[in-house]
């Protein structure tokens, strides 16, 4: 056999392969990277990350940390306690919280709360793109690669 063609088998794994089976493309049109993200302070491990930051968003745009947690299927006692959490590892009150009455009560973000929802939103999307565009340089070239094929 000629070298070229053992040396193609053997960069395929196998030695057996048919020299044929080996042309195949990557295929990475269409992946992106997608990655959990959250912040630490040097007490608390995860004060604030996706999780909360949902959490204030809904709690924005319901109104309500009843209405917040239903939305996203979590139970009070746990938003209550992972707000409780990050409000602690900021040092600010992220939420006003109006007791019920006869009108219902009401939640609303604090100037501080809005400022570290604002604040995370920008972030996550800033580390997105750097992630993106970290995908794209190693990951595209990879696209006119040939190697060896799946069965």
């Amino acid at each position: 056999m000629a070298e070229s063609a053992m040396n193609r088998k053997l960069n395929c794994g196998t030695a057996s392969w048919a020299v044929s089976r080996m042309s195949a493309s990557v295929k990475v049109k269409g992946f992106r990277p997608k990655m959990k993200l959250w912040l630490s302070s040097p007490e608390v491990e995860g004060a604030f990350g996706d999780g909360k930051w949902r959490l204030l968003q809904a709690v924005k745009e319901e109104g309500s940390l009843r209405a917040a947690t239903e939305k996203l299927a979590i139970s009070y006692r746990k938003g209550w306690g992972d707000l409780q959490k990050a409000e602690k590892s900021f040092g600010v009150k992220l939420l006003d919280r109006r007791r019920g009455g006869r009108d219902g009560g009401e939640t609303v973000l604090t100037p501080a709360g809005e400022e570290i929802l604002a604040a995370y939103q920008q972030f996550r999307h800033d580390i997105e793109k750097a992630a993106q565009e970290a995908f794209d340089k190693h990951f595209a070239p990879l696209e006119d690669r040939h190697t060896c094929k799946l069965d």
